[in-house]
């Protein structure tokens, strides 16, 4: 799906399988996480004012494990689409108790149906396809609509690229580029 002169990033050939995944793991977490503040609900309005802790944990919970659920369900009964658009920024920050980093990159595309207003979209990305790209760079990606679960990412020819000699150094969790002399 990639346009004549463009390189290839990223591919993800079992995107679908993480789009299940995602909906196995979520789906019955907010059931469980549901079902328990039913329960200090209903402790709450028999008396037990403590279970007021309980009811707004597990509602946050309900709350995150829900959406993530509804959009991956949602991904399951829809095609990937494809997303052409420039690099606004770049960045990575550390995930659960900052045992691993996560990439991402903000795209900016036009709209099809109004084309003077602008889509805004966050990707998740592998550390070899954040390093190759930069922020100007044009590019294609063709993604799942509600998780936005990539399953190819290319530049597009003619795009801004990445300085040839670079030197990349990680400081308090950013990337920042400084050229060479």
């Amino acid at each position: 799906m990639a346009d004549e002169g463009s390189t290839l990033l990223y591919e993800n050939p079992r995107s679908r399988r993480t789009i299940v995944r995602m909906a196995l793991m979520y789906t019955p977490s907010t059931i469980v996480a549901a079902a328990i503040g039913g329960i200090a609900v209903l402790n709450f309005v028999n008396g037990a004012y403590g279970a007021i802790i309980g009811i707004l944990i597990l509602g946050t919970i309900v709350l995150a494990t829900g959406f993530q659920a509804i959009t991956a369900i949602r991904d399951l009964r829809a095609a990937p689409i494809s997303t052409r658009g420039v690099v606004e920024r770049l960045w990575d920050k550390g995930t659960v108790l900052w045992m691993s980093r996560a990439y991402y990159a903000l795209v900016r595309s036009t709209r099809a149906e109004d084309p003077a207003r602008t889509n805004r979209q966050v990707f998740v990305l592998s550390q070899e396809a954040q390093l190759a790209l930069a922020a100007g760079s044009t590019v294609l990606v063709e993604h799942w609509p509600h998780t936005h679960t990539i399953v190819r990412l290319s530049t597009v020819a003619g795009s801004a690229a990445k300085p040839a000699r670079a030197e990349t150094t990680a400081r308090r969790g950013t990337r920042r580029s400084r050229p060479t002399r």
